[in-house]
């Protein structure tokens, strides 16, 4: 059988449910009919922490020792906007020679979980246009920044800001930064070309079912 494995996840990237979804987990896995061998290399700060460094722990003794890890947030606890790594204000100039040229500020989710704005971002970074990059937290972490929702009453992510017009849902967004770059590398089909129709209506159909899945 596949060893149980326990990543070693950085606690910025762990929402609050994080902890109890886990435990759950580790628990279910107590009526298994046979234990299976945990890896030493997979968590050491767990091994630190079991009463005996030789024997195959129980499911009650990783239980336990996962409780009391410090890598994992309090649930009570006020969640993390975005990782100690990532600060909101980055702006990536490209050729840009000062702030005044850069034409896009790009909001986005600072977690990096949304596959919109992830590919809103991949774009940019692929055409190396110059952007502002804001972080909005999602709504799972709490209310939206009332500025933000000045901007854009929806509260959807990702937006950007582009020559002053707002624009949101990532398939626009990427249209309108093709069209308004156009010495920039090509990454979609021309627009009102028959490709670009059929590119457009793929995404519009994985936005559907993306949207309909979550429920």
């Amino acid at each position: 059988p596949m060893p149980l494995f326990i990543p070693n996840v950085p606690s910025a990237f762990l929402p609050p449910p994080a902890r109890p979804v886990l435990l759950r987990s580790v628990r279910s896995a107590q009526s298994l009919s046979h234990r299976r061998p945990l890896p030493r290399q997979a968590h050491p700060r767990v091994f630190s922490m079991l009463p005996s460094a030789t024997a195959v722990p129980s499911w009650s003794d990783l239980s336990e020792a996962i409780s009391s890890l410090a890598t994992f947030p309090d649930p009570s606890a006020p969640a993390p906007l975005y990782p100690p790594d990532t600060t909101d204000q980055t702006i990536r100039f490209f050729s840009a020679p000062d702030e005044s040229a850069i034409r896009v500020t790009l909001y986005r989710d600072p977690a990096y979980w949304c596959p919109y704005c992830q590919r809103v971002q991949l774009q940019l970074e692929a055409k190396q246009i110059p952007y502002r990059l804001r972080m909005i937290n999602m709504r799972c972490y709490g209310p939206k920044p009332a500025y933000y929702l000045a901007k854009v009453p929806s509260g959807l992510l990702p937006a950007i800001e582009l020559d002053g017009r707002f624009i949101t849902e990532s398939t626009d967004i990427m249209n309108a930064i093709e069209s308004a770059f156009p010495s920039h590398r090509p990454l979609l089909p021309p627009p009102r070309s028959r490709e670009a129709g059929a590119a457009n209506a793929v995404a519009r159909l994985e936005r559907d079912v993306f949207v309909r899945w979550c429920g």
